[in-house]
């Protein structure tokens, strides 16, 4: 229910939800939804590249802008496999 509240899918009915003070009902959606994701503990990969799954939520990516994002989260430990760009099907191979 807070992942749905935080992403603004309902919105609260009682107080805010404040990011860095501001309410995010005065955020527009597009940019709340830059701001903020949701990562549920059984997250769903599609059979394709940890990046191209990362692209769902940015389309408009570039391969370079993927890897600036990836390595400037808490998560960048993942980006030493070396086959975390590349499709499962590939890496199979």
């Amino acid at each position: 229910m807070l992942a749905s509240l935080v992403s603004r899918l309902h919105d609260v009915t009682e107080g805010a939800i404040r990011i860095d003070g501001t309410d995010i009902r005065e955020m527009s959606l597009p940019t709340l939804r830059k701001t903020v994701a949701t990562a549920f503990e059984d997250p769903t990969l599609f059979s394709m590249s940890v990046a191209e799954n990362l692209r769902l939520g940015a389309p408009d990516a570039t391969n370079e802008e993927m890897a600036r994002r990836s390595t400037s989260q808490p998560h960048s430990s993942f980006t030493t496999c070396r086959s975390v760009w590349t499709p499962a099907s590939a890496s199979r191979a």
